[in-house]
């Protein structure tokens, strides 16, 4: 049978007592945010499935996770090729790119509510053989921004999305705020 939702326990004493963090709601989105956890502090966590029945599963094995402010953006990409799965988080932004980047055939660049992404350049670009999907929430949206809004000296191709020929790979734009960002589909490569 298919989870109705999910249910998502946290501890913060080594794994020994563990505390439902969703009390009021499941969840059904892909990701959560938990804005209790603060830096320097390990956590624990692990997830249960709800059915329609209100049927939990057994637990999932339990992860452990410390934040760090070490680990706080902005984030500077100089290009590349993501041939990975990857996660831009908010808590990484702004995520500056400075060079091409492409996210590889079957590779998923997912961009958490509230994650920033800036071209830092002009003629930079992403280019999807893959898909971006960006989760943003009413009150939390993703903002991809342009390098200069009235740049007159760049390509077609300057601050945009790109979509590489013969990918019909479903990107998704939740919630999601374009700044001057172009998209395209390339039919010339």
């Amino acid at each position: 049978e298919q989870a109705a939702g999910y249910r998502i326990y946290r501890s913060n004493d080594g794994g020994n007592i563990f505390t439902l963090v969703n009390a009021d709601a499941l969840i059904i989105e892909r990701f959560y945010i938990d804005t209790l956890a603060t830096n320097a502090t390990q956590f624990q966590y692990y997830i249960t499935a709800v059915d329609a029945d209100n049927n939990e599963s057994e637990n999932s094995d339990t992860v452990s996770v410390t934040p760090l402010v070490t680990l706080a953006g902005p984030t500077e990409i100089a290009g590349g090729l993501i041939d990975t799965n990857t996660v831009w988080l908010k808590s990484r932004s702004p995520y500056n790119i400075s060079a091409n980047i492409k996210v590889k055939k079957d590779i998923e660049l997912l961009l958490l509510a509230g994650t920033e992404v800036a071209f830092a350049n002009a003629n930079v670009g992403i280019t999807l053989a893959g898909s971006m999907l960006a989760l943003g929430q009413e009150n939390m949206t993703v903002k991809i921004s342009a390098f200069g809004a009235d740049d007159t000296n760049s390509n077609n191709y300057s601050n945009a999305i790109i979509y590489e020929q013969g990918n019909n790979t479903p990107s998704v734009f939740n919630h999601t705020e374009f700044n001057y960002i172009k998209a395209y589909y390339d039919y010339e490569n």
